[in-house]
C-alpha cells in the first residue's frame, strides 16, 4: 500500500486508521524478533522490536494523516449526472445514472 492509498487517496482518508496502523507495526516488529528467533537469530527482545514497530508506525502515521485530513478537503460538483471531484490529490469525474432520484452521489 502506497502513501496516497494509506492517506485516503482522492477521497480523503480517516485518522482513526493510522491507530490501527500503527498496532499492526508494532506486532509487525514483535513477530519480526520472533521468526528471527525461531530461525536461530536472537536480533533483539521481543518488547524492544514491538516498541521499534510502534515507533515506525508513529513516525509513518503522523505524516499519513496530515495527508488524508488534506485529502479530506474535497470539492463535489455535479450536473445533470454529470460529477466531479477535486482535492489536493488530482480530480475525478464520472457519471451518476441515479442522479434525477439522488441514490449515491457519484462515489
Amino acid at each position: 500500500m502506497g502513501i496516497y492509498q494509506s492517506a485516503g487517496g482522492l477521497y480523503g482518508g480517516k485518522p482513526q486508521t493510522q491507530l490501527c496502523v500503527m498496532g499492526f507495526n508494532a506486532l509487525g516488529g514483535y513477530v519480526f524478533a520472533r521468526m528471527a528467533h525461531n530461525g536461530g537469530y536472537d536480533v533483539c527482545p521481543y518488547s524492544v522490536a514491538a516498541a521499534a514497530g510502534a515507533v515506525y508506525g508513529v513516525i509513518t502515521g503522523f505524516f499519513h494523516v496530515i495527508l488524508g485530513c488534506l485529502a479530506g478537503f474535497t470539492h463535489y460538483e455535479s450536473t445533470n449526472g454529470e460529477y466531479e471531484i477535486r482535492n489536493v490529490f488530482g480530480v475525478a469525474r464520472g457519471y451518476n445514472p441515479n442522479w434525477a432520484r439522488n441514490v449515491g452521489h457519484g462515489v
